[in-house]
This record gives C-alpha cells, structure tokens and sequence, in this order.
C-alpha cells in the first residue's frame, strides 16, 4: 500500500510541485538578501519571508495532491478520470521548469558575492547603534589635511595645523559631528574620490584645502564639498600675512559654519581668540602632535622634546603646554622596565601639571582639550570622581573628542561597570577607527567579552594601515593568549621581534611563553632577566630561585622584583621573609597613592592572610566579589581571566566551587605551567579532582607544545623547499 501510494504521489507531480515551492522560496530569499540592506529593511524581515515560506509549504503539498491541471483548468484529482489525466505532460513541463530554476539559482550563486556589500566591520551594542543612527540625522563633516602647494613643499606641518586648527573649532558646537583628526587625516595625499572618503567616514561633507607660502605670505583655498553628489557647497580664498594665521583659521571656519547653517541649529559660534604665537614654536609643535600620533614609546620621547624646545621659545605657549601633558602621561602607559624610573616619571608628571596646567585652568573654560588631558591625568593618579568632572566638561565642549571616551571608559572599568566601559571604546572608535590606540584598547575589551572574531578584524585593520606597528603585534599576541593558543602567541611575538628587536616587552614576553612551551635554549638566546628565574620555578628548584631572586634585590633597583619576592615566600611558606616583602609591596603602593585595599589583588590577600595583617583583607575581598559578579553578569571574563574565578572561591573557602570554576577554565582551553605550585590553587590538594586537573592542565600544555613545534617544522620545510 505504501509503494502505491509512493508512485500516486509521483502520478500527482506532488513531488515536482514541492520541489518547484522550495527552489523558487530560496531564490526569493537569496533577492532580499540583497535587496533588503539596500532599502534599509528591518533585519527581521528576511526571517518574516522564511516563515511564511514554511507556512506556504503545507498548503502547496495539500493543494498539489488535490487538484489536477486539465485542459478545462484545475479539477479535483478524484473528478478526473486517469484515462483523461495530463498529469504526465504536466510533469515534464514542471521538470523544464525546476531546470530554469536551477539554472538561475546557479547564475544567482555566482554573481551575488559581487553585488552584496563588503563585510562590515565588528557590530557594536544596541546603546551605540542607536547613538550612530542619531548621529545621521545631524549634520556631519569631515576636514581633510589641506594640500601644501609652497615650492619648497616644505610646509606640510603648517598646513596640518591650519587643518586640525579649524577641524578643533568646528568640533565646539555639539550639534555638529566631525570626523576626528586621526581618521580623517588618514587620506593625506589619497587620490580617492571625496565622496568615497565621505561614505568611508560616514560624513555628508567634506572640506578640503590646500596652502602656499611664498616669504612672509600665505593663500589658503578651502572648499566644502557635498558627498552625496560630489558638488561644491562653498569655497574661498584668504590671502594673508603669516602673523595673522589663527584669525585666517577663525574666518575660514566661520565661513564653513554659516554655509552649514549652523545658527538654524540653535548654535551660535565666536571666532576663537589667540593667543600670538611664535611661527617657530609652532613648527615644533605641529610636528611633536604627529609624533605623538606613532603611539610608540619613541614617539612620546621625541614628542616631549619638541613641545620643550617650543616653550624654550615661547614660554607663554598654551597648547604646547597641554600637550606636553598628554605626550608624557601617555609615555606613562608605556611600560618602562625600570619601576624606579616609572615612579620618577610620574612624579616630574606631577610637577608638570602644578607648573603648566593648574595655572591656567581657570582662565582656559572653554578648552576642551585641556579639561580632557587634566581628566586623563587625575585618572592616573585614581582620582576617579575628579577625572569624571574634568572628562564630563571636556565632552560637554566637544562631544566629537574621541579621546575623552576612551579614558571615561577606564574609568567606567575600575567602578565595575563593563557595559559603559564598551560603550565608550566602540563610541571612541566610531569617531576616530584610523586611531592605533583606540583601536588597540577596542581589540582587547573584545577579546574579554568573548568576540574574538571581532578583535581579529580590528587588529587586521591596524595591520592594513600601520604595517608592522608594535601595538597591531601585542593586540595579537594578546587575543591568541588570551583564549590559551599559546603556540600561535609566540609565533606572533617571533615574528614581531624580527621587525623589532630591540622591544624588551616583546623579549619579556616572548621569555615566558618559551618557558611555557618548554624551549629553554630559544628562552637563552633571547637574554632576558626573568627566564631563568621562571625556569627554576618551573623545575621547583627553589634553591636557584632564592638564589637568582637575591641577586636582583641587592641592585639599585629592586621594585620590580617585589612581587616575585612575595610569591616565592608564598610558595616557600616562608613568613617572615613573606611578611617582610608584603610590607615593601604596600609601602611602595602607597607611595603612589595607589588604593591597593580597593583592589582585588588575590596573591597579596593570601599573602596578608598568611601573615595574619588582616586590616585590609575583607575589604579586599568585597571588591574581588563586585568584580567578579559583575563581570560574569557582563560577560566580561575571557579565558585569561578565568583563573582569578579559581583564586577567588579558594580565598573565600569555597573549595568545590573552586573545583568547579577550574574545569571550566580547562574547558575554556587555557592552562598554566606552574599550576602545581601555586600558592592559592595548592590549597586544592586534598579534593579528589586536584590531580585530574593537574593532568589536563599538562595534556593542553603539550598540546601547544606540539602545535608550535608542528608549526615549526611546516615552516622549515616550506623554506628548504623554496
């Protein structure tokens, strides 16, 4: 019964007419695909189309099983008689059919790679996309880096600075959004068409300019440009005596803001006064802000020599000032290898401030960057209610000022609160994605909230335009790290070193990782401090250890090592050595002003708890509780950090907890070579699960072990065939 019913559905055409549903279904779905972006459709209505489509498919199975095609038109099956049926000639007109689909399906295969839009860059949150849809209602422009047209074309600073000049006080009315500098100075003698440089930087206008000086005179053209159709809204001419360039700069972005019609917005904007400035200092000037833009320790360097000589020469100079600020705090962030040196640093920082900024505040109300710079330096010292206040009025002048979202969201960090943290880096990027340091700080908050994927494109992209740019080499490292693909973190770091060799980070870093997978003779070639001193932990040798440990300490400069000290009395269970180098650790924090009881330093807990200094723990321990609360809650918690979950529950005394939180930090595909000797996961011993646990952290151990040495020998082998 089953076989005559098969073939009746056959007779029927059922199967073909099911057939034909489903082909002619997927073309239409694949058309909105395309379609549907482009009229700006709700994402939703291609999963609307899906569903009606599957709903359809019951009916057209129950419709092609009832009625029949005749010559007089559709009768009931059971009132034709099968001596009369067409159901045959019915059948091979719907196979032409179906082939025609197939065949359109095919050429459809082919030809929508090129007609759907390139792949987007990382999304961002819901609270962003809807601060970026009401940013395209709102008038937007873009100032690209005016032309020098001197003969000498020597004056690429100064036409620079007459651009970002004018781009910083276009930036001052709020109802107006301008693409920030790093971006929109990324097209310095591009030949792309402005209305592709506007559609890339999302913007509806475009200024562009070009400047030539001949002796002690200057003539600046600049034209507003509409993206949309490529014509020109406005253009002028100024020529001008040099000693009058910042009201040039004034009139012209005047000019461009009544073409804008700003005042219909509300917004009533007065010419910047400024002060005088020696052309010189300026030079200096101009050219230590590009060199702060490398974002390299070397950069800084250079940068804070330059706006020195500028103030030697003008000492009354005020953004030199705030600029020397910001070059030397960001050289802060740096990292320096000597901890003394880094503590010298930030003290001659804080000379700074009192002598160049504290002055001036008062008189400088309407400047943005001043108040942005005073934020990120009270920021640094964990003044974080006085930073807010500094950033907040910042933003208040210029809420274009990509900067002063990246540093609120440091802050939004240490209180805890992740989401605000994101959402100011991804609005940071938005207003400035040419900018390596924000894209860096954007790559690693999307390594920690799990989107890997997207931290990969945002670090291809620094790759593409900063080619072999230390930061685009850490942010790598950092995203493989940071999910345990040791193997491939090394690679990165070799091949880093080859374009860097002198990066003593990388060299440490790099250190650690071979001591990791377990490659003693490439960790000497490196010559680094610490390798030696890993490997004899590594090797529980704990008499070399103490002995190499000594031997740092007794230098000019032994803070670096203070920590290493406390862990190795840790493991050693040594308290008074312990107890002594707690004591050293806390005093030097709080030379720093560092509040060190408001952190979750969970070795340093132990540490005290050991010593039985227990003044500090609980409160300690509170913020080891908000932290990680709320981080599970936002999801902030790669990997990497995973292990401080582990730690936690131990000090808490929630030991199964404990055992629970560490499988799932196995799971999560990371593991650590010293493990067993861990001071605050030793204390797991006595639990059943310690030794399994052990095993797999050795197991994915090896595992990349074996994966790098893999990738070594398919490497070599390539070279030898070539």
């Amino acid at each position: 019964m089953s076989e005559s019913f098969f073939k009746e559905l056959r007779r029927r055409n059922v199967f073909k007419i099911t057939g034909g549903y489903i082909l002619l279904g997927w073309l239409v779905l694949q058309i909105a695909d395309v379609i549907i972006p482009a009229l700006s459709l709700p994402k939703w209505t291609l999963t609307l189309l899906l569903v009606i489509g599957m709903l359809g498919m019951p009916f057209v199975i129950f419709f092609a099983w009832l009625y029949e095609v005749t010559p007089e038109g559709l009768k009931l099956t059971k009132e034709v008689d099968k001596s009369q049926s067409i159901t045959q000639n019915t059948g091979k007109k719907l196979e032409y059919v179906l082939i025609a689909g197939l065949s359109l399906a095919l050429i459809f295969v082919i030809i929508k790679p090129k007609i759907m839009p390139p792949e987007a860059l990382p999304t961002v949150t819901a609270e962003v996309a809807d601060v970026q849809t009401k940013e395209t209602e709102i008038p937007s422009i873009a100032v690209l880096p005016f032309e020098d047209f001197s003969p000498q074309k020597d004056q690429e600073y100064f036409s620079s600075g007459i651009s970002e000049e004018i781009l910083n006080l276009l930036a001052k009315t709020n109802k107006l959004r301008v693409a920030a500098r790093t971006s929109s100075f990324a097209f310095r003698g591009d030949t792309t068409d402005v209305r592709d440089i506007g559609s890339k930087l999302n913007v509806n206008t475009v200024l562009e300019g070009s400047i030539r000086k001949f002796e002690n005179k200057v003539r600046i053209t600049a034209q507003l440009i509409n993206v949309s159709d490529g014509y020109h809204i406005w253009s002028e001419t100024y020529d001008r005596e040099l000693k009058d360039v910042f009201a040039i700069q004034d009139e012209i972005a005047g000019a461009i803001l009544s073409s804008l019609k700003v005042h219909l917005l509300g917004e009533t904007l007065k010419n910047q006064q400024h002060q005088e400035i020696n052309i010189e200092a300026h030079d200096k000037y101009l050219i230590a802000t590009k060199r702060i833009r490398g974002d390299t320790r070397e950069d800084f360097k250079s940068a804070i020599e330059l706006l020195n000589q500028a103030l030697e020469i003008d000492p009354n100079y005020t953004d030199a000032k705030i600029k020397l600020i910001y070059a030397s705090l960001l050289l802060e962030s740096t990292q320096l290898e000597d901890y003394t040196d880094q503590v010298e640093l930030e003290k001659n920082n804080d000379q700074l401030v009192k002598l160049h900024l504290d002055p001036i505040v008062n008189h400088q109300l309407d400047n943005f960057e001043l108040h942005g710079v005073l934020g990120l330096y009270h920021t640094k010292r964990y003044r974080d209610d006085v930073a807010k206040e500094y950033l907040a009025t910042s933003l208040k002048l210029n809420n274009n000022y990509a900067e002063a979202y990246l540093w609120r969201a440091e802050i939004h960090k240490r209180q805890t609160n992740y989401k605000a943290m994101l959402k100011d880096r991804e609005r940071a990027y938005k207003l400035d994605p040419m900018s390596i340091n924000i894209s860096k700080e954007l790559a690693y908050d999307y390594r920690s909230f799990w989107r890997s994927s997207d931290a990969n494109k945002i670090i291809e992209r620094m790759f593409v335009l900063y080619p072999n740019h230390p930061e685009a080499f850490k942010a790598k490292a950092s995203n493989y790290s940071a999910h345990g693909h040791y193997a491939d973190a090394a690679a990165t770091l070799e091949q880093a070193l080859i374009i860097h060799p002198d990066r003593k980070e990388f060299k440490g870093w790099l250190g650690w990782l071979y001591v990791y997978l377990d490659k003693r003779d490439l960790a000497q070639e490196l010559e680094t401090e610490r390798t030696d001193y890993y490997f004899s932990i590594l090797d529980q040798d704990f008499e070399q250890s103490t002995k190499l440990l000594n031997v740092k300490l007794s230098e000019d400069n032994p803070e670096d090592w203070l920590f290493e000290e406390m862990y190795l009395n840790l493991m050693l269970k040594d308290k008074q050595q312990l107890k002594s180098s707690v004591s050293k650790i806390i005093a030097l924090m709080d030379a720093r002003n560092e509040p060190w009881q408001n952190r979750c330093y969970t070795y340093l807990i132990l540490a005290l708890e050991t010593v039985e200094m227990n003044d500090s723990i609980q409160k300690m321990m509170d913020r080891c509780s908000e932290e990680t609360e709320k981080r599970l809650e936002a999801g902030y918690f790669c990997p990497c950090s995973w292990f401080r979950l582990v730690e936690f529950a131990v000090l808490d005394k929630r030991y199964d907890d404990a055992i629970k939180r560490a499988e799932e930090w196995l799971d999560n595909g990371d593991s650590d070579p010293i493990l067993e000797n861990n001071p605050i996961f030793r204390k797991l011993q006595a639990k059943p699960k310690f030794e399994t646990l052990i095993k797999r952290n050795e197991q994915q151990i090896q595992r990349q072990i074996r994966i790098y040495d893999s990738n070594n020998e398919a490497q070599s082998s390539a070279l030898s065939t070539e």
